[in-house]
């Protein structure tokens, strides 16, 4: 196993996570990158230090190959913050390295399984895909929601964010503010950037969602609507993304998120029939592994994290 570090502007991953852009929005909110060439792949590491002497490091949707993570881990810790108590993984789906010596939360950071649409034809060939669910919930609304891109004006944005965070308390996650929000929408790096859809009922913004789009995938990553008993905004919004996706040449389209196997995820459990409503393929990943490098620090954090959870379902 070969790790060397390289520039932040040298990661290549296809993987919108593992991109540039997304150093950059993490470094904006608290994160640092770290880069790396690991065995003909490029890898993105973030740290974050909490109370000066408790640092995490944390790998999203990486590596993009297959290793042991114990060796990696070894070496990563040379050229991480020597106050480095433990690495997180959430490993790519279909990803097969060796987890041996990791342990695994209660809780993961990304959705242990999503939904993909793979674009491979035009819009009647994918839409002949839909199931049922969607073609009904598209025939009922499709005349009373008009979908436009975000021209980048703030009003608009600040009308959206109002229904997301009306969204939020409403569906009981932990709504992102506004100002990363923003960030996500304003950083453009390399081959990856981020559009904001907004629903419009009678020149009302009634919803909107944010696709994350790299060269090999687009993402469903944030989403909000009103509901309505006529109409159901987030079909509209889904399949106007899918639209602009295959319409710019995306291969995949990732609905980013429905509850996994054994139990897991079950706060996503009431997206499920929503995402498979427009066909695809269901896809399962190993949870969240952890790499203790320091056992006490590690344990702590742990405590800490398990309080944290209870805490947030109890609200």
């Amino acid at each position: 196993m070969e790790l060397l570090p390289i520039t932040r502007e040298e990661l290549s991953s296809s993987c919108c996570m593992q991109s540039s852009y997304w150093a950059r929005l993490k470094g904006a909110h608290g994160w640092s990158d770290h880069a790396f060439s690991l065995d003909g792949t490029t890898l993105l590491v973030l740290s974050r230090t909490f109370f000066r002497f408790f640092t995490l490091a944390y790998v999203p949707f990486g590596p993009g190959c297959d290793v042991s993570l114990s060796v990696l881990s070894r070496q990563l810790t040379q050229f991480l913050p020597k106050t480095t108590f433990a690495i997180r993984y959430d490993l790519p789906y279909g990803n097969k390295s060796d987890d041996a010596g990791c342990r695994t939360p209660r809780q993961s950071v990304q959705p242990d399984a999503t939904v993909k649409i793979r674009l491979s034809g035009d819009y009647p060939a994918i839409s002949s895909l839909y199931h049922q669910r969607a073609i009904r919930a598209l025939k009922r609304s499709q005349s009373l929601i008009d979908v436009r891109l975000w021209s980048g004006d703030q009003d608009s944005f600040d009308m959206w964010y109002a229904v997301y965070h009306d969204t939020a308390l409403r569906d009981g996650f932990s709504a992102r503010s506004k100002t990363y929000l923003h960030d996500v929408l304003a950083i453009q790096e390399g081959e990856v950037s981020s559009k904001l859809f907004l629903a419009f009922r009678e020149g009302r913004i009634v919803g909107g969602t944010i696709l994350l789009s790299g060269k090999d995938e687009s993402v469903y990553l944030f989403g909000a609507s009103e509901r309505m008993k006529d109409c159901t905004v987030g079909y509209i919004l889904q399949d106007a993304m899918i639209r602009y996706c295959i319409d710019h040449e995306c291969p995949w389209y990732d609905f980013y998120g429905i509850s996994g196997e054994k139990g897991r995820g079950v706060h996503l459990k009431s997206l499920d029939l929503f995402k498979t409503a427009f066909g695809g393929e269901k896809q399962y990943r190993r949870p969240t592994c952890d790499f203790p490098i320091k056992k006490l620090g590690y344990r702590l954090f742990a405590i800490a994290e398990t309080l944290r959870y209870r805490r947030q379902r109890a609200v």
